[in-house]
């Protein structure tokens, strides 16, 4: 059976003018909440073959932190950076056949993803 999985970055630091939202990274309450949850994930023997990543930095430290306890794969896409949902789904119909448990990290847009595959 063939697994999608949409993790929103953790939690980021304020956007501020001297910092382009692009660069924004972690707090570290969201470093900590994203390892949990990738702990969470290993705990509960979910695998991930692969993970397509906003190249943003938020989303790539997010994605990291998973890869560090689940072992997976990613690919980075500057086309998933505040992508809306058609470009998501696009990137999960596109990946390669093989990859039963694919896991998209993105932000807050990804999460009206339903809506438009239910559509």
């Amino acid at each position: 059976m063939k697994r999608l999985f949409l993790l929103r970055h953790a939690k980021a630091v304020p956007a501020e003018s001297d910092v382009e939202d692009f660069d924004r990274t972690l707090m570290l309450s969201g470093m900590q909440d994203a390892g949990a949850m990738a702990r969470h994930l290993r705990k509960s023997d979910y695998t991930v073959n692969l993970i397509l990543c906003s190249s943003a930095a938020r989303t790539v430290q997010t994605a990291e932190l998973v890869v560090l306890e689940l072992g997976c794969e990613i690919e980075y896409r500057d086309n998933l950076y505040l992508a809306e949902p058609a470009k998501i789904l696009a990137a999960v119909r596109a990946a390669p056949a093989g990859v039963a448990h694919l896991m998209v990290v993105g932000h807050n847009p990804a999460g009206i993803l339903c809506d438009a595959a239910c559509a």
